[in-house]
């Protein structure tokens, strides 16, 4: 409905926030958050684009939460041919400016096949690159700390907030979680 509830510091008057709690409450208790999305007409799906969009209040600009500081994301993007490219950029401009701390890609072109019917050089493409992917994840998180992307969004957002240039109900929330100052990715 584009109410801007959640912009507003109400999150709670969103009409779909209700549907929201038991996504957020996942997320909130994950180490790693996969987003799973089919390339349609070059982007990511009106669906996930929907999910992501009720995130937006959470975006470091406005209230960041700090456990997304220490968390990593996977993205699963296929396609039939095209356009996977546009659609982990659409999701992963999310994922950083949430502040995910780091954020793997895993794309497939399936030239719309079903898996029992891809050729076995896919498949065995495919599980090279879940294989890699996993191989990363557990790398990070051995010694999870953003990326340089995240750090610089979250220095420049910090600054904007300590000057109060933002809404106050944003520069409010920064100052309340001591983000004005040090580095939250370093205590939990």
């Amino acid at each position: 409905t584009g109410c801007r509830a959640c912009i507003n510091g109400l999150e709670q008057k969103c009409g779909g926030a209700a549907a929201m709690a038991p996504i957020l409450a996942a997320i909130e208790q994950s180490e790693v958050i996969l987003f799973c999305a089919p390339t349609y007409v070059f982007h990511v799906p009106g669906q996930m684009k929907t999910l992501l969009d009720h995130f937006a209040y959470r975006w470091m600009v406005h209230r960041p939460d700090r456990s997304f500081l220490r968390k990593q994301a996977v993205i699963i993007n296929t396609a039939a041919g095209g356009g996977m490219r546009s659609t982990v950029r659409d999701i992963k401009d999310s994922t950083k400016n949430l502040g995910i701390a780091r954020t793997h890609c895993l794309s497939q072109s399936v030239w719309n096949y079903a898996w029992n019917d891809l050729p076995e050089s896919f498949q065995k493409s495919i599980r090279r690159k879940v294989q890699r992917t996993a191989k990363k994840v557990r790398h990070h998180a051995k010694h999870l700390t953003p990326s340089f992307k995240v750090r610089c969004l979250f220095t420049l957002y910090r600054f904007l907030h300590k000057h109060q240039k933002m809404t106050p109900v944003d520069d409010i929330y920064w100052q309340k979680q001591g983000y004005n100052t040090g580095t939250p990715w370093k205590t939990q």
